[in-house]
């Protein structure tokens, strides 16, 4: 489940990203990419509970066809029956 923010939708159009080129992106997350864990200030919409951060690194193809290394932060919650990604767009420098 991919969470309808503007970063994240825009993310996804400016590289052509399907849901299935998400699940490949998610797929690339490991102890490796990691970067830390941190309480859910917006609980309202989520729950009580961390989130996961992780920056991993693709080769993606923009709207203007141009390839690239793109740094990609995921910030995901683990539930029981789905794994909400809150964002994922590119990482900030």
């Amino acid at each position: 489940v991919i969470i309808p923010r503007d970063k994240n939708k825009e993310f996804m159009m400016y590289y052509r990203l399907t849901k299935k080129d998400i699940k490949q992106i998610l797929c690339c997350i490991s102890i490796g990419t990691y970067i830390s864990e941190e309480f859910d200030s917006d609980t309202l919409k989520y729950g009580p509970e961390t989130v996961v951060i992780f920056i991993v690194e693709r080769t993606l193809v923009n709207i203007n066809g141009e390839e690239s290394s793109v740094r990609i932060y995921i910030k995901i919650k683990n539930k029981e029956d789905k794994v909400p990604v809150i964002s994922i767009h590119e990482a900030e420098k």
